[in-house]
């Protein structure tokens, strides 16, 4: 699964899995991102966001 915009996803409630990350290094790739929250569950996607340097996406397949 990737990372899809609130208005194109299922309605989830107030269970939300996906995660926006900012104040990343500039150089920061996805498995670092990856590496660095699976210590807070099952990752299903993790991805750098190519339109704003720093910042990220990563989607849990469980909400807690």
């Amino acid at each position: 699964m990737i990372f899809a915009k609130k208005e194109e996803r299922d309605p989830q409630g107030e269970k939300y899995t996906n995660l926006f990350v900012q104040n990343l290094p500039t150089d920061f790739t996805e498995d670092q991102l990856k590496a660095i929250f699976t210590e807070f569950g099952e990752i299903d996607s993790a991805s750098m966001n190519h339109h704003k340097q720093g910042s990220g996406f990563v989607s849990f397949k469980e909400h807690s």
